[in-house]
């Protein structure tokens, strides 16, 4: 049977990864041609937040080193070094916002109890992931 896909969506794994070039050559394998792969990784810019101690944030990564399974940053021109060595094409790159989330941000920051949703909208304001759309050619 044909074992190929169109896409695969990979969010918040590679900075978990001892060996995050694996997973593109993987990708690489299993895409058709055509087929896109999307990766999300915290942005560098993490280090540099404050991490939320606070009731009511509950399990929040805002500081990259707030999560203890984070093994190391990758940056966008790494997947794109990664991609390239694993015959993939870098499709397109940017922030990853949820524009609801970032819009009610202001609003939490002024009004809101410390919440949870407070926090992740904060997250979606500062533009805290970064992404990679990587195609097989």
């Amino acid at each position: 049977p044909d074992r190929s896909f169109d896409s695969i969506t990979c969010m918040h794994v590679v900075e978990h990864l001892q060996h995050p070039h694996r997973i593109l050559s993987e990708a690489a394998r299993l895409l058709r041609p055509g087929g896109r792969i999307y990766i999300e990784t915290p942005d560098p810019k993490s280090l540099e937040m404050q991490s939320v101690t606070v009731p009511g944030a509950e399990n929040v990564t805002i500081n990259f080193f707030d999560d203890s399974t984070h093994r190391q940053v990758v940056t966008i021109p790494e997947i794109e070094e990664e991609a390239s060595k694993a015959g993939l094409r870098l499709c397109e790159t940017g922030t990853s916002r949820n524009w609801i989330f970032a819009a009610s941000y202001p609003g939490l920051l002024l009004f809101g109890p410390r919440s949870r949703q407070r926090y992740i909208a904060q997250l979606h304001w500062t533009g805290w992931s970064a992404f990679a759309i990587a195609s097989r050619p």
